[in-house]
């Protein structure tokens, strides 16, 4: 199945969080999630897509300002 047909609402609130705190744990707590859950949630579709969405920082992420394949 194509991951686009897989993308809820869920998800994009989970990438809005994310691209708007720049840190997995912070956004895990405001979603009512784990951070491990959210990070392979974030892996998995980063795999399904084919290249990364955010870069990781040691101090957190920051969303992906330039796409290379």
């Amino acid at each position: 199945m194509d991951w686009t047909q897989r993308l809820r609402l869920r998800n994009l609130q989970m990438l809005l969080s994310l691209a708007e705190t720049g840190n997995m744990s912070q956004s895990a707590a405001l979603l009512n999630t784990t951070q491990p859950g959210l990070s392979k949630w974030l892996k998995d579709l980063e795999d399904d897509i084919g290249l990364p969405l955010f870069e990781r920082q040691h101090v957190g992420c920051s969303p992906r300002r330039t796409v290379s394949r």
